[in-house]
């Protein structure tokens, strides 16, 4: 076995809620069943409440300090919150989750795995490419990924210069291409700047009939930070964990969330410089 078990599979309250005994009111324990599992660059924690919808998260790309393999995967506060089963995978190293005991880990939890109805799979970049990637490993009915790359397979996308880390990886394994690894969903949300030329050409190459391309422009590769910084992640999270994503939503508190956004006014400011009126006509309008 490629992994040791680092916590027992176990069921218990969850941190801050009461143990009923004598002394205890009679008020309502919520219990969750919780794993946490490492192998080689992984380490894998799950929180399971249920049966219903199971989100499985992928992180970003994003500097680890040594010896944090316990922080809080990504989207788990909220998830918990809410009292979501999910499952966090967390790379000590960024390494677009090539290594081949993630495959492991999941096979070992495939039975866990499909006790559950829906399963949603969620990230961003790194994470994105990683939810569509093993979208059908996972048997996903959903996935939800923001800036999401189609592979850095060298070759496939010469043009992909940015994520020098990822230069040495070696992506012609069965998880090194999102392209064709994603059929069994249902419905595909990808979230991205369509003016942002590299997320656009991998956006194109993802194109199947389950998805759908929704446009958070003039944010660069960080549509995830802007949905957050605008104000519409709570609708794109809603979606994650109860379904029924709802774009109308999105697009109308974007329209004006966008221009509390650094990213988003810095880009625009670019767009119109030299052009007095249309100057003028931004800075009234990011007051």
């Amino acid at each position: 076995m490629f992994f040791k078990r680092l916590r027992k599979i176990g069921t218990g309250p969850e941190r801050g809620t009461a143990r009923r005994n004598e002394a205890t009111p009679d008020i309502a324990v919520t219990t969750s069943e919780n794993i946490i599992l490492k192998s080689g660059n992984y380490t894998v924690e799950g929180y399971f409440y249920g049966k219903g919808r199971l989100v499985v998260t992928f992180e970003p790309d994003t500097d680890k300090k040594p010896g944090t393999e316990l922080r809080p995967g990504w989207g788990s506060t909220i998830l918990r919150k809410n009292k979501v089963s999910h499952i966090c995978v967390k790379p000590a190293e960024s390494d677009w989750y090539q290594g081949a005991e993630l495959a492991e880990i999941f096979s070992h939890l495939r039975h866990k795995i499909s006790e559950h109805s829906r399963v949603i799979t969620y990230g961003a970049s790194m994470g994105g490419f990683a939810a569509l990637a093993y979208g059908d490993a996972l048997g996903a009915h959903e996935v939800y990924a923001f800036d999401p790359q189609s592979t850095l397979h060298r070759p496939d996308v010469p043009w992909e210069k940015r994520f020098i880390k990822a230069l040495p990886l070696d992506f012609t394994g069965p998880f090194g291409s999102a392209i064709g690894n994603f059929s069994t969903a249902e419905q595909v949300y990808i979230f991205l700047d369509w003016h942002t030329r590299d997320d656009r050409m991998h956006a194109e190459r993802l194109r199947f009939d389950s998805v759908e391309y929704i446009n958070i422009p003039y944010m660069g590769h960080g549509a995830a930070y802007a949905a957050s910084a605008s104000g519409v992640m709570n609708h794109i999270v809603n979606g994650v964990m109860f379904g029924g994503l709802d774009k109308g939503k999105i697009y109308r508190d974007l329209h004006h969330g966008r221009r509390k956004v650094d990213r988003y006014a810095a880009e625009m400011k670019k767009r119109v410089a030299g052009r007095a009126l249309f100057e003028k006509i931004l800075d009234t309008s990011l007051r």
